[in-house]
């Protein structure tokens, strides 16, 4: 018997996390305190999903706010239209990465004070925002850690099935599906370890623990849970993103921003739902009770936008991509004809570039123009040998728009001279460049 005269409760050797003992009796006895559930089953799909949106248009202001900054700079740091801090520009990669780990760190922060505020909400209790953010700062460490132990192994298993995957092979594609199947399975065994830390304090490794051990036996059901978010928050956040690079510029990252501030607290109040179902946190009945016709309306209104977006998006998705064929070219590299050594696998941009060469010498061209050859067009290039014109010939394609100019055999044995390359489309040039043979 313990003070208050309850039975001890015998821990199930089926459901002992594989963790130090003082860990799963700690986890033991906030588990034993569990409400009496508001609900036959309250971890049904429906029901999480049902008081998950209930929660969200409890308070949806403060949900909106803790989105906000990591919406805002996720989009406005990728700008497609940008010619520097693009994912692929070389001159903006380490911008590019900072900005990432920042957006990563502060999408943690946030994420947790996400799920404090759940569940302060579904307490009955007043959720601020300077005390989600307060308590969540005060766990951000741990969070951070934990973060980046999930990102290293799932982003190493993706990235053995990408490996896989360019190997090929008869069995790869089994193998790849494999490996994506383990590392989903990891994925959902480690969903809870966020909520762990928020509102229980664990360290970083004790989340994955305790996550492991709370989902043993519910990863179906959790499972289907966020498969249902994700069917309805996911067009959007999908179509908000292409959408964005159809549109380019700041208006295209203003509707990714919105689409992220709408959809992505659906996620992190779910997992304080689920969380919370499982420990039996204290749930306090809604007041002023749920409207359905407002719940049902959101989820309808966010799944009708989502498809909206992906209907206008897809269509002019190709010419997007035509568009911004450019966009992670640095700036300095725009309309320059590059003389290089070697060739690598961007033959518009060649390697060991200098000004002079030798006869015995292997020559690569190759260089970026400042705009696009339209589909079908043909841009003139022009050979000048010391002053004087050599030769002429034209460059496009009939099916998609060229963006630069490129030699994919080397020039061996070149007469001595200065040679000048000119590339003019539409009357105006839009590539050249300049090499001497000695």
């Amino acid at each position: 018997m313990d003070e208050q005269g309850a039975e001890p409760v015998q821990a199930d050797p089926q459901q002992q996390a594989p963790v130090d003992p003082v860990l799963a009796a700690h986890w033991a006895e906030v588990d034993r305190a569990a409400v009496t559930p508001t609900a036959p089953d309250p971890l049904a799909v429906g029901a999480v999903i049902r008081r998950t949106l209930d929660l969200f248009l409890r308070r949806p202001l403060i949900f909106l706010a803790l989105a906000v900054p990591t919406a805002v700079i996720g989009a406005f740091s990728a700008d497609p239209s940008s010619p520097s801090g693009t994912p692929g520009t070389v001159g903006a990669t380490g911008p590019f990465v900072l900005t990432a780990l920042v957006t990563g760190v502060i999408g943690l922060v946030l994420g947790v004070a996400t799920v404090i505020a759940a569940d302060e909400l579904r307490a009955g209790r007043v959720a601020t925002l300077s005390t989600v953010i307060s308590r969540s700062l005060k766990v951000a460490v741990a969070a951070i850690v934990s973060g980046i132990a999930q990102y290293l192994v799932l982003f190493g298993s993706l990235f053995i099935a990408a490996v896989l995957a360019l190997i090929g092979g008869g069995a790869a594609g089994l193998v790849v599906l494999v490996v994506v199947i383990v590392a989903g399975y990891i994925a959902l065994r480690w969903s809870l370890s966020g909520a762990a830390i928020a509102l229980e304090a664990s360290g970083p490794i004790e989340a994955l623990g305790r996550s492991r051990f709370l989902t043993k036996g519910n990863l179906w059901r959790i499972f289907g849970i966020f498969l249902v978010l994700a069917l309805t928050a996911g067009p959007l956040l999908i179509g908000g993103g292409l959408l964005a690079y159809v549109i380019g510029g700041w208006s295209g990252n203003v509707v990714s921003a919105l689409a992220a501030i709408v959809a992505t607290p659906l996620f992190g109040i779910a997992t304080a739902t689920v969380f919370g179902d499982l420990t039996g946190r204290t749930e306090a009945p809604s007041v002023p009770a749920p409207n359905p016709g407002l719940r049902t309306g959101y989820a309808v209104a966010l799944v009708a936008l989502g498809v909206l977006a992906l209907v206008v998006a897809v269509p002019g998705y190709g010419a997007a991509i035509d568009r911004h064929a450019l966009d992670t070219v640095p700036v300095a590299d725009r309309g320059v004809i590059y003389a290089g050594t070697l060739q690598t696998t961007d033959p518009c941009h060649p390697v060991g570039v200098k000004a002079t060469f030798t006869s015995t010498d292997s020559i690569y061209l190759g260089g970026y123009f400042k705009r696009l050859v339209p589909a079908g067009e043909k841009a003139t290039v022009a050979v000048y040998a010391n002053g004087t014109l050599a030769n002429s010939g034209q460059v496009g394609d009939p099916t998609r728009p060229t963006s630069c100019y490129r030699e994919l055999d080397p020039i061996v044995g070149g007469s001595p001279g200065t040679y000048r390359l000119v590339v003019t489309y539409a009357g105006e040039t839009i590539a050249e460049g300049t090499f001497t043979i000695q």
